[in-house]
């Protein structure tokens, strides 16, 4: 999947208008799930905190590199959801849960011989599990 850019930047000509003290601009990765009850059942990760200096023109670029992951979830009271463990999926790609030497683990398939953007994930462990399906940025 293409890599996507975060740009965030000071810039002004007019000097008045720059910044005067030292910021921070934290970012944080929010879940999507129940946006009513963030900060009851469901808090935003900090991510990353960006630095801007005082007096002076900046600019900061994040490469954001998303790539599909399925994670094993459990699910707790007030709809909490924690992951269990997780794989990066490619497209046209099998993943599967399964049990190796007494511990779950995810395990990759060959490709698969399909044409299109499929992934595939399959529990072949004993203990039924509930899947999510999730976007992974990585850095």
């Amino acid at each position: 999947m293409p890599a996507k850019k975060l740009v965030i930047y000071t810039s002004t000509d007019d000097p008045t208008k720059k910044l005067k003290s030292a910021t921070q601009i934290l970012l944080t990765l929010t879940p999507i799930t129940e946006q009513s009850k963030l900060f009851e059942s469901q808090t935003p990760i900090a991510w990353k905190v960006i630095p801007f200096a005082p007096y002076r023109d900046a600019i900061t670029t994040i490469d954001l590199n998303l790539k599909f992951c399925f994670s094993a979830v459990s699910q707790s009271g007030k709809n909490v959801v924690t992951a269990d463990s997780g794989v990066i999926v490619q497209v046209r790609n099998s993943v599967v849960l399964e049990n190796v030497a007494g511990s779950i683990v995810w395990a990759k398939l060959p490709d698969l011989n399909i044409a299109g953007d499929v992934i595939v994930a399959r529990n072949e462990t004993t203990v039924p599990k509930t899947f999510a399906l999730c976007g992974c940025l990585l850095l």
